[in-house]
């Protein structure tokens, strides 16, 4: 029985559409509104709160903690807390209130708490269309992942486990990814910001046709676009062009046949056009209405019946190849609100990608440390519009170059060994479909039984174990090169043999942080980057603030407090092999010349009291995307040093 709740003006459009076209979804889509709500209002209270964003008191009451801030119409709201976490995650214990002139009123929407707080009206405005968005995607999302999971295809692996099953898929069915399939089960978003789910600009109806909680495999259009209205970037002499038509002889066969006609025409070379892959979304709502001039001047030709057959990645307009493990994942451009920005695929990205690919290549390549640990989802090729003067017709000129353009990443599951499996990070603190339990408790209870061990001991070497994989390298990068990567859940990629991490691969370079002047001394020449996204530095400080963000607080820092909340495990006893990897590797490099003066300097902000988080919030009402405003939460390698067995309170 669903129980009946108010539905406000998008949630109702919503419901209307699936009424019409997917009668079957709208009562589960109606009874997971009030589970949407409520994790996304809890969402936003925790970013408010860890982010300083207000004035906020702070009391004990009847062993709770309680979180009063004044609102602008001079009420008061009440958030009663009855667990904070270490990195200052909480647990909200009961309704939140606001009181206003003698009036109590219990807030269970995101956006009627936003409406009770002093913020400029053009912003508030703005946030609270998009938290009714992330609430109604976040209802749709879990809508879908019922939908799927009623009809997961039955396998003996599933009796075994998650990892077991992905397994004997991946032997038993060449065309299965465990990639994909974990990618796609990522159901809860972003853990950090409150607008996680958020997507403006797309409908419901397409949402439910590309998006990765509903299995998506959105087809990819390739466009041709004449060589003088393209910029084209690569790793070697091998062009986006060149490695889609390598991997996919049917539009290869297309683009010579549909476009011989119009070389003579247009350029003395043999064929003079470079392929853009364009997600068909995209196609229908900037292709086609934008270039309509070019189409009809035989500059932009979109290859007719010859469509790239894909599955979206947790991302959703990141792309895998259907049923292939070696071909290149493609990110496409998308004039859709994701969280915080419209998910386009810059100049400055088609620019920096393959030319930070080949530097980490280059790394890879000279460096046993790094490479036992680490390998990277390379961007092999870029291309992007470059419009004739002000552009086709109206269209602006900087928003084609930004929403006709793609980068190819060398697939992680290209490489694997038999017996490995790929997944995101993200996927370990998710409900997995074969088991529904969470992940990462599935594959340490199975550590537990197979040494028998407690719970909670196994936790910590399963902790222990994942962190010496990963953050080694990483600090090598960051201290020896001067390259600090944004790994959290989304870019980081474990490597996985019997649900035990055994190496990372690491993907997205738009988050990365460059100091040139370290990197130059330790490989030589670094070639030029373009710094219009702010990715060179020459702050040590910059270098551990990402660290921080990405790897202490949205990577382990998410799977401790998972285990913390979800089983009653020690926080402080799960910190203790992340620090004691730190410092074991931090040694290591202050003995070698080329990494010792900023191994010494991460070292001290290591043990610093405050470890850095993003400020995703504030930096979404200051309209700040590219350029980071942090704030300070409790470091927890300096909460190792100095406390016992047991959680934090306050």
């Amino acid at each position: 029985m669903v129980r009946e709740i108010a539905l406000r003006e998008i949630e109702q459009d919503v419901y209307n559409k699936l009424n019409r076209h997917a009668p079957h979804l709208p009562a589960v889509y109606q009874a997971y509104l009030p589970q949407a709500r409520q994790r996304i209002l809890h969402q936003l209270i925790q970013a408010i709160l860890r982010e300083d964003l207000f004035q906020v008191s702070w009391a004990e009451e009847g062993g709770n903690l309680k979180a009063t801030i004044v609102t602008s119409s001079k009420g008061v709201l009440t958030i009663p807390i009855k667990k904070r976490y270490i990195l200052h995650h909480i647990d909200i214990g009961a309704d939140i209130h606001c009181e206003h002139q003698d009036r109590v009123v219990s807030l269970t929407h995101p956006v009627d708490l936003v409406r009770t707080l002093d913020i400029e009206e053009k912003r508030k405005q703005n946030l609270c269309r998009e938290l009714d968005s992330a609430v109604v995607h976040d209802a749709l999302a879990m809508t879908g992942a019922k939908w799927r999971r009623d009809r997961l295809p039955q396998s003996s692996g599933r009796v075994n486990g998650t990892f077991a099953y992905l397994l004997n898929e991946k032997q038993t069915h060449e065309d299965f990814s465990p990639l994909v399939f974990a990618e796609q089960w990522v159901i809860k978003g972003h853990t950090l910001h409150p607008c996680t789910k958020t997507r403006i600009g797309i409908d419901v109806l397409d949402v439910l046709q590309d998006a990765p909680e509903w299995g998506g495999s959105p087809e990819v259009i390739p466009v041709a676009v004449h060589h003088s209205l393209v910029n084209v970037t690569a790793m070697t002499d091998r062009s986006l062009t060149d490695i889609l038509l390598s991997e996919y002889p049917e539009v290869k066969e297309a683009f010579e046949e549909q476009l011989r006609p119009l070389s003579q025409v247009h350029g003395p070379h043999d064929i003079p056009y470079e392929i853009i892959p364009v997600h068909r979304w995209q196609y229908q709502h900037v292709i086609q209405p934008l270039l309509t001039s070019d189409m009809a001047r035989g500059l932009v030709v979109p290859l007719k019946g010859v469509p790239i057959h894909t599955q979206a990645l947790l991302s959703y307009r990141t792309l895998a190849p259907y049923a292939s493990r070696s071909r290149h994942h493609i990110k496409t451009a998308m004039n859709v609100q994701m969280t915080s920005a419209k998910r386009i695929v810059s100049p400055t990205s088609v620019f920096n990608g393959p030319v930070i690919s080949s530097i980490l290549d280059q790394i890879y390549q000279q460096d046993d440390d790094v490479a036992r640990q680490l390998s990277f989802s390379l961007e092999n090729g870029g291309v992007h519009y470059q419009a004739e003067g002000d552009g086709d017709g109206d269209a602006d000129a900087d928003f084609l170059s930004k929403n006709v353009a793609a980068l190819l990443r060398s697939n992680p599951e290209a490489d694997l060994g038999h017996d490995e499996v790929a997944i995101p990070a993200a996927f370990l603190i998710s409900e997995s479909p074969v088991t529904d339990q969470t992940v990462l408790v599935e594959c340490i209870e199975h550590l537990a039984s197979e040494r028998a061990l407690s719970f909670e001991d196994a936790a910590v070497q399963y902790i222990g174990t994942y962190a010496r994989q990963l953050i080694p390298a990483l600090l090598t990068l960051m201290t020896k090169y001067g390259v600090s990567m944004e790994a959290h859940l989304q870019n980081a990629i474990p490597v996985m043999r019997e649900g035990m991490p055994v190496r990372f691969i690491l993907r997205d370079n738009g988050g990365i942080r460059i100091k040139a002047s370290q990197l130059r001394s330790t490989i030589g020449h670094v070639p030029q980057i373009n710094n219009d996204t702010n990715v060179l530095t020459e702050q040590d400080e910059d270098l551990f603030t990402m660290f921080s963000h990405a790897i202490l607080h949205n990577h382990l820092g998410e799977m401790i407090v998972l285990l913390a909340r979800e089983r009653g495990v020690s926080e402080v006893r799960l910190w203790r092999p992340v620090a004691q990897s730190i410092k074991e590797t931090l040694d290591h490099l202050k003995a070698e010349q080329a990494s010792q003066r900023v191994a010494e300097v991460i070292e001290k902000m290591c043990l610093s009291s405050h470890a850095p988080l993003k400020a995703l919030l504030k930096m979404r009402l200051m309209d700040r995307i590219t350029d980071n405003a942090y704030t300070r939460v409790p470091n927890p390698l300096q909460v190792v040093e100095k406390e016992g067995d047991g959680s934090c309170q306050r």
